[in-house]
């Protein structure tokens, strides 16, 4: 920020610059104070330092007890009464500075009175005028044909008049305001009347209108806006957009600052062809003890939309999330939501992947943790948005002991109660519910040295059951007890290359696992005598299955093994900074039996070797990444799953990443991302999410930023698939945001939209 220059002596400049600038640019900017080149019109300016550390003025005790000082040319004093200053003067006392070419100290008024030039300070404050009238013992003031400079906001502006009242109450008259610096025409308020209140931190303006870039943008008969960080109640800024779906969007923020430890934010919502929507937000933070060493915080948050235009009916939704220790060894979590319709995430859940949800979550949790055990209940409720109806685990117990070991010999135990539940068959024929209790104690051993390790492991695994309304005449009280024995062990070698400058790592390794097999196929059937599992699944096979000692998810399958996984890991290391310059992953699991385990009407395995698991991660230079992965079948020569990512990033302000991946016959996608730096503070972002095997652009957006160090512009267009599965179905918006400092901001989120949705990204710096 820089003052805006005018006709006066070099002192007072010199005393302004001291003022504003911090010590180490005092330094830089002004060596000499009394140099010209420290006139605001020579290129000095704050706009990019810090803010300065909070101002801590003087109390009014400490003024009046402070020593008065007045150095004039020439003086005219009328003992006890009254001294008139000619020729140029000065006068200080602790922060307070006056300059002046004359001046009148009223000692029975305690009023000084300045004309011509006048220059006058205090902590945070800076003030230039043609007439100053100053109040010695309460501190209040008036100056005609300001110039303000405050510290503190790094704000500056004009007034026809200016008072202050020496309580921290401030009033500008026909003024403007703002954080630009001179010359810069980025933002400027201009009113009847500024009101600052420094005290609350807050401004009022009457009549005021907002230019940007020197062109009127907004008139308001009255305005309220911060002058500094603290929160308070009231109006935030609106946000505005425009969507294909939804039609016009304004929303126009309420905070309401109930407490120092909790606030809400009431967020009317008008959705052009839907309807007036009404979202609300409230957060708490509580300490349990007098250190705070115990927090509990959370946020519930609510949207209704009563009658939606195009839905027809009210349309809710709810999402509570709660965290916390509420006491020592304790701790608690809790993340549950609630729509009131299937289609409720993809018309008003604003994402890609909100759109695509199949489920909403509710779960929660309460742990207690003792040394090397754990006790924690769980509950997981899925609320379904398709057709399928998942199994329920209401309420889970977790019970974990694994004690710390230096020695060679380890053990411990892991531990589960849960029951099951689930709706009635669409015939009314009841699901089979029930409780499942698992246990697998262990015992292991594990020998490290720095040329490699041996890990064995024995392990028991039990699991029982108590079922309901399962197939007549079948085991309502079935168990399963299977050992299951391991052993993982690896080498390290190393050696020099590259001439030295590098050093590369061999790390081999071998894992083999031995499970019998048991027949599980009948081990939960249902009325219509169909096999169930309760939350048992089969993963896509990735690099940590590779070292997994069951290739099922869930308690309901133990699969059969008698395998031997082969992998071998490579480094490069730079000798000098001990970073890493390239990994190179290559790993296969060998059958030596068929694995019968299966879930239902599922076949068996008889591929004698798992797919190929590759992986490799290169760093070419320090602001280039390469990495990618591939899961390749060689019993069917086909590519499972892959991924292929080059990430280019030369600093915090330019990225551009490039990302392939495969699935299968399912997804093949192309994901582009980019945001770099164009001309001057202009800033281009972009996304194209396209996918392969349906020939469509998932997402598409494209905008740009403008970013000075007062304000900043930004602008996007969007196109996406709300819901993959309607791939006709596109919903094109634009959304736009003006962002003032130390003002406001206007319209769309859309710094936040950029951080989900473009991976690294960070907000630009003039």
């Amino acid at each position: 920020m820089r003052t805006k220059p005018g006709p006066r002596r070099n002192a007072p400049l010199a005393l302004l610059c001291l003022l504003l600038a911090p010590s180490a640019g005092v330094a830089a900017a002004c060596p000499d104070p009394t140099d010209p080149a420290c006139r605001p019109e020579s290129g000095w300016t704050l706009c990019r330092a810090p803010l300065a550390s909070p101002v801590t003025r003087p109390t009014a005790e400490a003024r009046l007890r402070a020593e008065l000082l007045i150095e004039a040319s020439a003086a005219e004093y009328l003992v006890g009464r009254r001294a008139d200053l000619e020729g140029g003067f000065t006068m200080s006392r602790l922060d307070q500075h006056l300059v002046a070419e004359r001046g009148r100290y009223d000692l029975d008024a305690g009023t000084f009175h300045a004309e011509g030039d006048v220059f006058y300070r205090e902590r945070g404050l800076a003030l230039t005028g043609s007439t100053l009238d100053l109040q010695i013992d309460s501190h209040a003031g008036r100056i005609v044909e300001a110039r303000y400079a405050l510290v503190e906001q790094h704000a500056r502006g004009k007034a026809e008049l200016a008072t202050w009242d020496g309580a921290g109450q401030a009033l500008l008259t026909r003024a403007t305001y703002t954080t630009c610096d001179p010359g810069d025409p980025g933002w400027l308020l201009s009113a009847k009347r500024i009101d600052l209140d420094f005290d609350e931190g807050l401004g009022e303006a009457e009549h005021a209108v907002l230019r940007v870039g020197g062109v009127p943008l907004l008139y308001t008969p009255w305005a309220q806006f911060p002058i500094d960080d603290r929160r308070r109640s009231g109006l935030l800024s609106p946000s505005f957009g425009n969507s294909s779906i939804n039609g016009l969007e304004l929303a126009v923020p309420y905070y309401w600052n109930i407490a120092p430890n909790r606030d809400a934010t009431l967020t009317p919502r008008l959705l052009s062809h839907r309807g007036l929507q009404l979202d609300t937000e409230y957060r708490y933070l509580y300490a349990t003890d007098d250190v705070r060493r115990f927090t509990q915080r959370g946020q519930i948050d609510l949207e209704l939309l009563p009658d939606d235009d195009l839905f027809g009916d009210d349309r809710l939704g709810l999402r509570v999330q709660h965290s916390g220790r509420p006491a020592d060894r304790w701790s608690v979590g809790l993340d549950a939501g609630y729509v009131s319709d299937r289609d409720y995430m993809r018309d008003l859940g604003g994402t890609l992947a909100a759109a695509n949800a199949n489920y909403v979550p509710r779960r929660g949790h309460v742990t207690y943790t003792a040394g090397s055990w754990s006790l924690s209940g769980h509950f997981n409720y899925q609320q379904p948005l398709v057709e399928a109806r998942p199994y329920q685990a209401l309420p889970q117990l977790l019970f974990d002991y694994a004690p710390y070991h230096d020695g060679l010999l380890r053990h411990g135990l892991a531990g589960e109660l849960v029951r099951y539940d689930r709706k009635e068959a669409r015939d009314g024929t009841p699901e089979v519910t029930g409780l499942r209790l698992d246990l697998q104690p262990w015992l292991g051993a594990r020998a490290t040295r720095p040329w490699g390790f041996l890990e064995p492991r024995l392990a028991l695994r039990h699991t029982g059951y108590r079922l309901d309304d399962t197939q007549p005449g079948s085991d309502d009280r079935p168990t399963r007890t299977l050992p299951l024995a391991s052993v993982d062990g690896g080498l390290f070698f190393d050696r020099s290359a590259f001439d030295g400058t590098l050093r590369q790592t061999l790390e081999p390794r071998l894992f083999y696992l031995y499970v019998p097999y048991d027949d599980q196929q009948a081990l939960i059937t249902n009325r219509r005598g169909s096999d169930v599992v309760f939350d048992s699944g089969l993963p896509l096979f990735s690099w940590d299955a590779l070292f997994r000692d069951n290739r099922f998810s869930g308690a309901d399958r133990v699969g059969d093994a008698n395998q031997l996984s082969v992998a071998v890991t490579s480094r490069f290391v730079d000798d000098r900074s001990g970073s890493e310059r390239a990994r190179l992953d290559l790993g296969q699991t060998l059958y030596f039996r068929d694995r019968k385990v299966t879930l239902p009407r599922r076949a068996v395995d008889t591929a004698p070797s798992s797919p190929i698991v590759a992986r490799a991660t290169l760093y070419p230079g320090y602001d280039l990444s390469v990495s990618g992965e591939l899961i390749w079948d060689p019993d069917d020569e086909r590519t499972q799953s892959g991924s292929f990512t080059v990430t280019y990033r030369p600093d915090a302000r330019r990225l551009a990443r490039v990302d392939y991946r495969t699935s299968g016959d399912t997804i093949e996608q192309v994901d582009v991302g980019v945001s770099w730096p164009l001309i001057g503070n202009w800033h281009g972002v972009g996304r194209w999410l396209y996918s392969l095997e349906a020939g469509i652009s998932l997402e598409t957006f494209a905008g740009f930023e403008y970013k000075s160090c007062c304000w900043a512009a930004r602008l996007v267009l969007r196109e996406y698939v709300p819901d993959a599965l309607r791939p006709d179905e596109e919903d094109t918006s634009i959304m736009f945001q003006l962002e003032l400092s130390g003002l406001g901001r206007l319209g769309d989120d859309i710094a936040g939209f950029l951080r989900s949705r473009l991976p690294g990204y960070t907000v630009p710096r003039p």
